[in-house]
């Protein structure tokens, strides 16, 4: 008779085996390479991404309706006036008030244009295109922020929500600055409240929030907001180290500011004299100047743009409403609850 166990049949007084693992037995093993899969969350937010660059470079040459304000399409060409002189004809022509108040207003962005313009020549996509790469970077920077932040659910909406928002997708598909300021302003906001808060980190958002003056001066209330967000966030340091990065914040933004604002006004007093300089920097100045407290309220209700606004800004209200019914700093079940 056969001395092997029948299959099926167990053997008495067998112990049982182990295997054991190669791994553990010789320590330099080497484990075999694991296959690189993308998560579905990934897929989705790559798909959102590519969402976002499609809504914004396809058929750039159209003009977008803007029932609002039809205003947005003719002021392409006074924020393009200049980069677009200097691609076609080699010289500036800043005899004009309103011409060196764009570029006094404007230099980082007229910069990005003519480089658009050397690139691609000029017309009226090359003129968008720049627009339409910042508001897709934008889109992308927030969904990088919120990541690490939020449930992968919230993610997604929040992904989502940026690539189609109407307004966005608008202001991403015309030639003027106000989308590469908002992505300048985002991360200067991103690099200021990060959890690892460093000077290097402080002047680097100082250095964003001067590209984002640089863009649109109009943005000039966020360098105070930022400055007093790194004075009292997070107290557990000592003052003087708030008060290092705050500093460092300030250098970031002072130096490029003061470096691009002489080199405009170097560039419009040779051009134009200093006459219209000075007509210039008092219609900036008109320009960038605050509204009355009443106007900012009324714009979250009473105006056309009240809709917009408060979409934009639903976020905020409904996390100001957890900490409002909290109290105190949310706990993770707060949070939990939030996301």
């Amino acid at each position: 008779m056969s001395s092997f166990p029948l299959r099926g049949v167990p053997v008495p007084n067998s112990a049982p085996v182990d295997r054991v693992d190669p791994q553990a037995s010789d320590p330099t093993a080497v484990a075999p390479p694991r296959p690189n899969r993308i998560s579905g969350t990934t897929a989705i937010l790559l798909g959102i991404a590519a969402l976002a660059l499609m809504l914004r470079t396809i058929y750039l040459e159209s003009d977008p309706g803007y029932r609002k304000w039809a205003g947005y399409l003719t002021d392409e060409g006074r924020w393009t006036e200049v980069a677009r002189e200097w691609a076609l004809f080699r010289e500036l022509d800043l005899g004009s008030v309103l011409r060196v108040m764009h570029l006094v207003i404007a230099p980082v962005y007229q910069g990005l244009t003519a480089i658009s313009f050397e690139v691609f020549g000029v017309s009226f996509a090359s003129a968008r295109i720049v627009s339409a790469l910042l508001g897709t970077a934008l889109v992308v920077s927030t969904i990088a922020f919120t990541r690490d932040r939020l449930h992968r659910s919230a993610v997604v909406f929040v992904a989502f929500a940026m690539a189609v928002q109407p307004e966005l997708v608008f202001l991403s598909r015309i030639a003027i600055p106000e989308i590469g300021a908002m992505l300048f302003e985002f991360a200067a906001f991103a690099l200021i409240i990060s959890t690892h808060r460093t000077t290097g980190r402080a002047f680097a958002g100082g250095l964003c929030t001067a590209l984002a003056l640089g863009m649109k001066a109009t943005v000039f209330p966020f360098v105070p907001i930022a400055g007093v967000i790194l004075l009292v966030n997070d107290r557990s340091d000592s003052g003087r180290a708030r008060f290092r990065r705050a500093s460092a914040f300030a250098a970031g933004v002072g130096g490029p500011a003061v470096v691009v604002l002489g080199a405009g006004l170097t560039m419009a007093g040779g051009g134009g004299g200093g006459n219209v300089v000075g007509s210039a920097l008092v219609g900036a100045a008109d320009f960038v100047r605050l509204s009355d407290p009443y106007s900012v309220v009324a714009n979250l209700f009473f105006t056309s743009y009240a809709p917009v606004l408060n979409v934009l800004l639903a976020p905020a209200w409904a996390l100001g409403g957890v900490l409002l019914a909290a109290g105190r700093k949310p706990s993770g079940a707060d949070w939990s609850l939030y996301r």
